[in-house]
């Protein structure tokens, strides 16, 4: 039957058609049943003219029918699967059956991932990347050898950039925790160590049809190998703050941002913001761009560092919703959650603490802190206030208090989803990835937003009824034990951990990213 009807929603059921695809090259598992719920919009085909169709285009054109967008409909009974293009079909299909989607070996990618930061901007792409190993594909992390052990745990490449002593020397630096002194040193930093060494890396490791790159926020060496070689690249924030937005702003330091404040008074802040970065970066990036014969660019932080192919947010809408004014490839995933539980146990000396009494709160702030006196000292004494037992969460002991009380304790590193589950409320800098764990294990939390996009994540957790923050020059004891007693004694806070904690499925984030790498992949294959 051929024309037009409503969308409304069918079901179909395929019976073994794994000979079909196997014959196809297309998947490499069995795949005997499979069921859709979705719209149809204008055709409709009888299965067997389909599946005949699709045989002979995969067989004949393994690269996706190359540049041939089709829509499908398969007539089952009563059901009907239609109008999507190949890449969203099969990856539908896979998500409705169950059966993940494996690419086939002429259909594997190799992505160049890029990591950096700390723990927080690591791990998630280190999760991202373990997923897509998982559905066939090859991985290499480019990060610093700090995290060696955590990238090579997952079965991932290794690629160094830079050294751990220059990690170690950064994380010790006077500024690195402050609001602006912090991000410049950042930025500068990023570029004198990583910029050439990552875009001689894409240069030796790129294979021109196989080859992804998935840049981190503070890669701009892949935005540059992508421009020039016409790569396939995504973007990836792992938080909202680098997504500007005129509508629901982003909150920074330094920065008005409230949403009744004028936009053109907003704008013209990020003006000036746009301005110094330009002054700060555009140098040797320029350099670099003249010797890849690519013209000199402008405004670098404003819209030109975007991927023009894929912007990935790794939050989910109800933790920051997509603005008009976000650019237009911008898709959502969710949080990854990912923190080496999978090949990390929980120690037992933790173990121990936490079976001796009740749920400790857990204070951490920041990985790379070695600075934090003022914030185990506030920890303690709140701790004592409330007559709670803690956990003290940090890889440098220096900054801790001498002689802890017996029922608060130090550990180095614990994995947050093995930990957070037994705690009682949890006391951090407001990273994204501590902020996406404290969501996940339903804990009510206080928040010491320092620099960089803590703040802005801050505000978000305050927004949902989960959180309360406390500006560093007033983070003391007292203040954090009074925070801290609020939230856990109220009923709305309680409620509020619950429903948030159900909203989050880090295996449908992993999924739905790894979904939209391969599509764009695959989009620019068939583009060829």
């Amino acid at each position: 039957r051929i024309g037009r009807f409503p969308r409304v929603g069918f079901l179909v059921e395929l019976i073994d058609i794994n000979g079909i695809f196997r014959s196809a090259g297309f998947l490499n598992r069995p795949t005997t049943l499979v069921r859709f719920d979705f719209g149809i919009d204008r055709f409709e085909f009888k299965f067997e003219v389909v599946v005949r169709f699709l045989s002979w285009i995969f067989v004949r054109h393994g690269s996706w029918a190359r540049g041939i967008e089709w829509s499908i409909a398969i007539l089952a009974g009563e059901g009907v699967f239609c109008n999507m293009t190949p890449c969203r079909a099969i990856s539908r299909m896979s998500r409705c059956s169950g059966w993940p989607l494996v690419f086939s070996e002429r259909h594997t990618m190799r992505l160049l991932m890029t990591a950096l930061g700390s723990y927080g901007d690591v791990h998630p792409i280190v999760g991202l990347g373990a997923a897509m190993r998982a559905r066939g594909h090859h991985v290499s992390i480019l990060t610093n050898p700090h995290f060696q052990e955590v990238v090579q745990s997952t079965g991932l490449e290794f690629l160094p950039i830079g050294t751990a002593e220059e990690y170690d020397e950064l994380a010790h630096h006077k500024d690195l925790w402050h609001p602006f002194r912090g991000p410049t040193m950042m930025l500068r930093t990023c570029l004198q160590q990583t910029l050439r060494p990552i875009y001689e890396y894409l240069e030796s490791h790129y294979r021109p049809g196989e080859t992804l790159l998935v840049a981190h926020v503070l890669d701009l060496a892949s935005r540059v190998f992508q421009e020039k070689h016409g790569a396939p690249m995504a973007s990836i924030h792992l938080a909202p703050v680098g997504l500007r937005s005129f509508h629901e702003s982003p909150q920074m330091f330094g920065m008005a941002m409230a949403d009744w404040l004028p936009r053109w008074f907003r704008r013209a802040q990020y003006g000036l913001a746009d301005m110094y970065i330009d002054r700060l970066m555009a140098p040797e990036l320029n350099q670099l761009r003249k010797k890849q014969g690519l013209s000199p660019v402008s405004g670098i932080m404003r819209e030109w560092y975007f991927s023009p192919q894929l912007v990935l947010g790794l939050f989910p809408e109800w933790f920051a919703a997509p603005q008009p004014d976000w650019p237009a490839n911008t898709r959502l995933a969710g949080f990854p959650l990912w923190d080496q539980s999978e090949t990390m146990a929980m120690p037992d000396d933790v173990l121990q603490f936490l079976d001796a009494g009740e749920p400790p709160i857990v204070f951490i702030p920041g990985s790379a802190m070695t600075e934090g006196e003022g914030f185990f000292a506030a920890a303690v004494e709140a701790c004592q206030r409330l007559k709670r037992r803690g956990i003290l969460l940090t890889k440098y002991p220096d900054q801790l208090p001498k002689n802890l009380p017996s029922d608060i304790k130090h550990f180095s590193f614990v994995p947050f989803s093995q930990l957070l589950p037994r705690a009682a409320a949890l006391v951090h800098h407001g990273g994204i990835g501590t902020s996406a764990q404290g969501l996940a294990a339903g804990l009510p939390q206080v928040v010491m937003p320092m620099a960089y996009d803590q703040l802005d994540n801050a505000t978000r957790l305050k927004r949902l009824g989960v959180a309360h923050f406390i500006r560093r020059n007033k983070f003391h004891g007292p203040r954090l034990a009074q925070s801290l007693g609020k939230l856990l004694a109220s009923d709305t806070t309680k409620e509020n951990c619950h429903r948030w904690a159900t909203q989050l499925d880090a295996e449908s984030a992993l999924t739905k990213a790894c979904e939209q790498l391969e599509e764009i992949f695959l989009s620019r294959i068939a583009s060829k």
